[in-house]
């Protein structure tokens, strides 16, 4: 069995799998909400473990993985992956947004696919027919637009999403909320339609917090899986393992 832990900027996720079979996931809020003691009590079975953190962590965690048998690793630049990068920058690619990225792929082989990630900031993660991250975009989430408006701004006032639908806002509030969550659905249709254009037979993927209420809001097909991450590291963390012959 594998463990897997993601930790992104509002919350440490973490999940089993028995292979490429989800056994158990849950997220918590800080590295001291996360029981190992417990896991490793109900899952004995877990050989290795592979840890994704956009935050600092606490190695005593994972010493304590060690101590009973566990491999640990930690994603970096140098982790092997099973997919190819053609990216400029490779050193300051998110290995989350290739993670995700590799989600989608599993469930398209043979597809090029789009990943949009509603988080913090929402990417857009573009994989190739035969396999290749190309690249994408990043935009502010949309916890980061509201609070702009409010930072950068004398009088306009914080608001927080509201899923009823409003096309024109009637208050100031209402406006921003409009202005906000209708202009990601916007952005988003765009986005998709000059990649259809561009890339025959498309696939696209919604992940991540607010995915299932955008999704409401989308005329095109798309494919929802708040999970991608996670099956991503979990593919990852078998790829390495194989590398290494233990597999």
């Amino acid at each position: 069995m594998n463990l897997i832990v993601d930790a992104g900027n509002t919350q440490i996720k973490w999940a089993v799998f028995d292979h490429s079979d989800f056994v158990v996931k849950q997220s918590v809020e800080d590295w001291n909400d996360l029981d190992l003691s417990f896991i490793l009590k109900n899952y004995p079975e877990i050989d290795y473990c592979l840890v994704s953190s956009t935050r600092d962590y606490k190695n005593i965690f994972f010493n304590l993985l060690e101590k009973n048998g566990v491999e640990v690793y930690r994603l970096s630049g140098e982790t092997p992956l099973p997919i190819k990068i053609s990216y400029e920058t490779p050193e300051s690619l998110g290995l989350d947004r290739v993670a995700g990225s590799i989600g989608a792929m599993l469930d398209c082989p043979g597809h090029p696919v789009l990943v949009i990630d509603m988080g913090t900031a929402i990417t857009y993660n573009m994989v190739s027919a035969d396999g290749v991250f190309l690249g994408g975009n990043i935009s502010p989430g949309m916890k980061i637009r509201f609070l702009s408006l409010y930072r950068f701004t004398d009088k306009l006032p914080l608001v927080e999403f509201d899923d009823r639908d409003i096309l024109i806002g009637t208050s100031t509030s209402g406006a921003i909320r409009a202005g906000v969550q209708n202009g990601i659905v916007y952005e988003i249709e765009n986005c998709i339609n000059a990649l259809k254009n561009k890339y025959n037979g498309l696939r696209v993927f919604l992940t991540g917090g607010s995915s299932e209420y955008f999704v409401k809001k989308l005329k095109k097909p798309i494919f929802v899986n708040p999970n991608l991450v996670l099956i991503g590291l979990n593919h990852i963390l078998d790829h390495q393992i194989k590398n290494m012959g233990r597999r």
